[in-house]
């Protein structure tokens, strides 16, 4: 399903700008799943609590610079 989604956003989205969120024990998974994606663009949340918090952690992540830079 992952690589489902991730291919219905690259249209929008360049590879460098994508973002995923999931828990820390996916994250492995996920890079196996999207292989080009840059592991530092899979956030993992210590401890899942539902999608709200993820989209705030992935736009506080993206906003401090920690992840993206801006092009």
């Amino acid at each position: 399903m992952i690589t489902n989604t991730f291919d219905r956003i690259q249209p929008l989205v360049s590879l460098e700008k994508a973002l995923v969120v999931t828990n820390k024990h996916q994250k492995d998974i996920v890079h196996k799943q999207i292989p080009s994606l840059p592991l530092q663009n899979i956030l993992t949340e210590p401890i899942g609590r539902n999608t709200a918090p993820c989209i705030g952690l992935a736009a506080k992540m993206d906003l401090s610079g920690k992840i993206l830079k801006q092009s």
